[in-house]
């Protein structure tokens, strides 16, 4: 099931090997706060008086990060009228995005990607067992954006038949990418997508499959944009597959929006 096309260039590998961690990462963001009444117990100190209740004393809570719903609307600068081609039904289902909250160096929200072979391709990209708010977290980033839209081109008798979906990603990253985010992000989806590295619409870039989502035998095409300031990555999925028209529109609005 190919996926290149118009618009798609094999090319050299662009970025070098990737040189890993070697140990698996604990969750990356511990939470907590200080509740009244309830029956989970939390690591602390006791203080005890003879003319009141216990209290318990716990740490300020950490904000490593904060997200914001960007709603329904276009949001940011993805130009997600030029996803999908002209009088196409679209909805925007997520549409968030991640900054580093106020305590976001503190040492108690660092974190660092697992080693390449702790990987997990079960999971969704970047396969890094890390949620988006760790995901902001371990790669220094100034941003994470996730965006999920879903057209409607069904047959009425036939409800969400024919429903494509889009899952955007984008990290902005900081300065020379001290992280190495754009590495491991290559070296994920050259392993977990069988993905080969391309020139898609002049932008470098690793091009695969992943499982689709929504049929259990299908295919996913998942492609990852590699490019100094940012890392970004579409899934192309849906009740039916897209065509190569189709993908090609949408990777060229993908690869315009990062030039």
């Amino acid at each position: 099931m190919p996926i290149m096309g118009k618009g798609v260039q094999r090319g050299r590998r662009r970025l070098g090997a990737l040189p890993l961690a070697a140990q698996v990462v604990a969750p990356l963001i511990a939470l907590v706060g200080c509740t009244s009444g309830t029956s989970i117990p939390q690591p602390s100190d006791l203080t005890q008086s003879s003319t009141g209740p216990s209290m318990t004393v716990i740490p300020d809570a950490v904000e490593c990060v904060q997200a914001r719903d960007l709603g329904a609307g276009a949001g940011a600068d993805l130009p997600v009228k030029d996803l999908f081609e002209r009088g196409v039904k679209r909805a925007i289902h997520i549409n968030e995005e991640l900054v580093p909250g106020r305590d976001a160096g503190d040492g108690r929200c660092a974190g660092r990607f697992p080693a390449f072979e702790a990987v997990d391709c079960g999971l969704r990209g970047p396969w890094a067992r890390t949620g988006w708010g760790d995901l902001l977290i371990v790669s220094g980033a100034r941003r994470v954006r996730h965006v999920e839209l879903v057209t409607e081109e069904s047959d009425p008798a036939r409800p969400n038949s024919a429903s494509r979906i889009m899952t955007y990603a984008e990290i902005e990253l900081p300065v020379h990418d001290p992280k190495q985010t754009g590495q491991f992000a290559q070296a994920a989806f050259e392993h977990c997508t069988g993905g080969t590295d391309q020139l898609v619409h002049g932008v470098p870039a690793v091009v695969g499959f992943v499982p689709s989502e929504s049929e259990p035998s299908g295919v996913a095409a998942a492609v990852a944009f590699l490019t100094p300031e940012r890392v970004d990555w579409v899934v192309l999925d849906g009740q039916r597959p897209w065509t190569n028209a189709e993908r090609h529109h949408a990777l060229a609005a993908v690869a315009a929006h990062l030039s």
